[in-house]
């Protein structure tokens, strides 16, 4: 179902079309090289490159720029670049027929066209992290990096829209996003700083969240963090049934606690939750019926 992800950007000041393919040779005589550029027989090839490219996996958000300066200016017209864009993947779904996963979808100006995308019955599902249903832009405060992720922390009405979306079933998946970066490369400027943030650990105390505020019942958070991704990639797992995998976790709902990012188990500890106050605690974890993992 999936391949590479691929990189396309339009770049309208210079009226110049730009396509990166990670895989240069997927459309045979399309491309001589990694990338195409220029105007009339060039942009038909970027079209046609495009056209090849609908097999490749992508972000409806992968474009979206990631550096903050679109808050900071105020510029709008890349928040509704995201729709067009995701607008063109489903065209060229509809022409393909194929199977289709964004990954991120975090604006609301996104949601009409996945909701029309559904309801003409094209194979499409779409996610959305844990960090952009629980955080928005004003955490980003004085640019802290470790809040600095990818896409960019949205604003509060595209949070509140997409937890809806979940809540309805139009986005299926709930993932943690889980990208970990050394400390030197968060201790730097905003602008250079890596962006990503782990996110395994906090994944459930930080789903709790939108539990406790009552906005996600529990069925409607695991449907998206274990039933809706198993089903998506052909696995049995991410369900109690008669002969499915014994994959289980443990876990009280309501323990609170205030999260030190120095006692996370991974390597990597830039978490935008440190010294937050969360609720939600693995207690045990089995696999195959095995416990892995026991709190003391």
């Amino acid at each position: 179902m999936f391949v590479e992800p691929w990189h396309d950007l339009d770049k309208v000041a210079g009226r110049v079309a730009v396509v990166e393919l990670m895989d240069k040779d997927f459309v045979p005589g399309v491309l001589a090289g990694p990338g195409a550029a220029g105007q009339g027989k060039q942009v038909g090839a970027a079209r046609d490159a495009r056209r090849g490219a609908a097999l490749h996996r992508r972000s409806a958000d992968l474009l979206h720029r990631d550096d903050g300066e679109d808050r900071a200016e105020g510029v709008d017209f890349l928040f509704i670049d995201v729709a067009m864009r995701l607008d063109r993947d489903i065209a060229l779904i509809e022409m393909t027929g194929a199977r289709y996963h964004a990954d991120q979808i975090t604006t609301a100006r996104a949601l009409p066209a996945l909701e029309r995308a559904k309801a003409n019955g094209l194979d499409i599902t779409a996610g959305v992290s844990i960090h952009h249903l629980t955080l928005n832009e004003f955490d980003v405060a004085d640019y802290r990096t470790f809040f600095k992720v990818k896409p960019p922390l949205r604003s509060e009405d595209d949070r509140q829209a997409v937890i809806e979306a979940v809540a309805s079933g139009l986005i299926d998946v709930i993932c943690s996003m889980h990208t970990p970066q050394d400390e030197e490369s968060k201790r730097r400027p905003f602008e250079e700083a890596a962006s990503g943030a782990v996110a395994l650990e906090t994944l459930l105390p930080a789903a709790m969240r939108l539990y406790h505020s009552g906005q996600l019942s529990l069925p409607q958070l695991f449907r998206a963090m274990s039933l809706n991704p198993a089903r998506r990639l052909g696995l049995s797992a991410g369900r109690l049934s008669a002969g499915a995998p014994a994959d289980l976790v443990l876990f009280d709902p309501d323990t609170p606690f205030v999260l030190d990012r120095y006692t996370l188990h991974s390597k990597s500890q830039n978490t935008p939750f440190d010294g937050a106050r969360m609720q939600g605690k693995v207690l045990a974890t089995y696999v195959a019926g095995e416990a892995v993992f026991r709190r003391d």
